[in-house]
This record gives structure tokens, sequence and C-alpha cells, in this order.
């Protein structure tokens, strides 16, 4: 997967919220890459750096992948997925290409808060 580096974003995420966000893929000009060849993506939300039993893991038939020509792809996770505990979470994104390369495209910190009653 020529060219595709890491990126490393946190969210910080309301406990209890519906959480959608757009994965953006860039050609080496910093136009939009077309992505719609590609065979698969997914998402994890794992509780520890390096578990390998995520807490969700979405494929390509969970995201809205509408957008892949443009270079965009949508992980959207509904109120019931963002009830966990107050903590910090990790999550990845990845692509496989039409090469059949896989790649960790974004990765970072996910924290679930709650916001202050007063």
């Amino acid at each position: 997967m020529a060219n595709i580096e890491t990126k490393y974003v946190n969210f910080d995420v309301m406990y209890g919220d519906t959480w959608k966000m757009g994965f953006r893929f860039y050609d080496t000009d910093g136009s939009y890459k077309d992505v719609s060849g590609w065979t698969e993506f997914y998402f994890y939300l794992n509780d520890t750096y390096l578990d390998d039993n995520p807490i969700i893991e979405q494929t390509s038939a969970d995201m809205d992948i509408s957008n892949a020509s443009d270079g965009l792809i949508i992980v959207d996770l509904d109120s019931t997925e963002t009830k966990l505990p107050l903590e910090k979470y990790y999550h990845q994104f990845k692509a496989v290409d039409d090469a059949g390369e896989v790649s960790t495209c974004y990765k970072g910190q996910f924290v679930i808060d709650r916001e202050s009653i007063k």
C-alpha cells in the first residue's frame, strides 16, 4: 500500500452519544485518493493498547463507503456502542488495498467521557 502512513488521532466521545467519523485518504499530490477498489476496511476499539480482542469491531459492511471514490470512509457508532465505562480506549482503522496489502491508517486514543452536570 504505497504512500499510506499511519496518522495518530485522538477522540473524546460523550457517553451514550452517536459517534460518526470520516476517515479520509489522500494521494501524494494532496487530492482525494479513490479507494473504491480496495477490498476491506476495519475499525477496532480496544480497552488496551495491544489487545487482540476488540470491544467493537466493524468491517466495510458496517460502514458508509458510498464516497470511497472521493477517499472517504465513515464509521458510525450508535449510542449503545458508546455506553462503555468512562475510561480511555484505543482505536485502529485499517484498510486492505486492491493488491491485498493491509495498512493501519489511523490509530490513537478514544476516550469515553460524561459531561458534568451542574
